[in-house]
């Protein structure tokens, strides 16, 4: 989305105060890939941006927590701290162990890396190594598993057997688990989907294993979020800045009950999903609600009944990954919006 439409979609800042609002009932976690002005715009973010970031949450009493810690106590309905917010990498680059993590360090505060086992093992250039790993996990990161070659899980041929397909996904999960564990004497149970590329049936298949997994579909972690799909709020050029920055660390989930939507999983040239949803809520009003797909155009929505709303995007999804976000603000909390994200693929 960008920042025209995002102004848009959650209304201008001014005069609204920095403290966050009360957040015991969830957390918001953040999503960085590269911290580096030489690679990637999509997957970066500069290090003055980054340092930006960290200042303000430094400045404004934001409780920065373990990843693991805070997806327990959302599974089990226990109250976080007030103003919690987690940080995690995806792909283990090298520039999270030169310039993030000296960082973090600092200030004492704790992160998680997601690594995609074979890139370490092969040495690919821009990554971190097995030794690095083992150094910050030493010093109180969390190595969360990517999977072996950051496969999306929803990959697979058209005559694969459901049943191999779903044994694949969970054979490349436990390998990168079991190879993570090796190297770093550490067992992580927290799974970060490849590419934020989840379904229901793979989503079991992590549950099976007793594993928490996060997508990179955006939103506040809350006590009803589905925790084989933790929302994360992804931090790249173009849409990093402060302002927007603010916004998401003093968000709330958007209690919204889905009520019908088709499978995440499309086929290209169907026509745009259909998401309904309930919303009756003493904080957040229905009216109040807005709805844009990936590309920032407002969704066409309709009021069927009267705390329920149908949205629908007027262009076709493109292919790969794609998203309804729908907010509204806070009845009561100036500068506070509940916000949540649907996810689709299309093949």
């Amino acid at each position: 989305m960008t920042p025209t439409r995002l102004a848009i979609l959650l209304l201008p800042l001014a005069g609204v105060p920095a403290a966050p609002a009360c957040a015991d009932d969830h957390a918001v976690i953040f999503i960085y890939h590269h911290v580096a002005e030489d690679t990637p715009s999509s997957t970066s973010i500069t290090p003055a941006r980054f340092a930006a970031q960290l200042d303000y949450l430094e400045a404004n009493d934001y409780r920065v927590m373990p990843l693991d810690e805070v997806a327990g106590r959302l599974a089990a309905r226990e109250p976080l701290p007030e103003n919690t917010v987690a940080i995690t990498f995806d792909d283990a680059y090298r520039s999270v162990y030169t310039t993030a993590r000296p960082m973090l360090e600092i200030r004492n505060w704790p992160y998680t890396v997601f690594v995609s086992t074979a890139y370490i093992d092969e040495g690919y250039d821009g990554y971190m190594s097995w030794p690095q790993l083992r150094e910050i996990a030493q010093q109180g990161a969390i190595i969360g598993n990517h999977g072996v070659r950051h496969a999306s899980a929803l990959a697979h041929g058209a005559n694969e057997p459901r049943e191999a397909w779903l044994e694949r996904v969970r054979i490349d999960a436990v390998s990168a688990q079991d190879r993570i564990s090796a190297a770093t004497s550490t067992v992580p149970t927290l799974y970060a989907w490849p590419y934020g590329e989840y379904n229901a049936d793979v989503e079991r298949v992590i549950a099976d294993l007793g594993w928490f997994a996060f997508g990179q579909q955006s939103g506040a972690a809350g006590f009803d979020s589905a925790m084989t799909a933790i929302p994360r709020y992804p931090q790249a050029t173009g849409f990093d800045d402060m302002d927007s920055f603010i916004l998401r660390a003093r968000s709330e989930p958007l209690p919204i009950e889905i009520t019908a939507a088709p499978e995440r999983l499309l086929a290209t040239g169907d026509p745009a999903p259909i998401l309904t949803f309930r919303l009756d809520d003493r904080d957040y009003g229905i009216g109040g609600v807005n709805c844009f797909n990936s590309r920032g155009e407002r969704l066409e929505m309709s009021r069927p009944g009267a705390a329920t709303l149908r949205a629908q995007s007027a262009t076709p999804l493109p292919r790969g990954r794609s998203k309804y976000t729908c907010t509204a603000p806070h009845r009561n909390k100036d500068g506070v919006f509940g916000w949540y994200s649907h996810l689709w693929v299309v093949r």
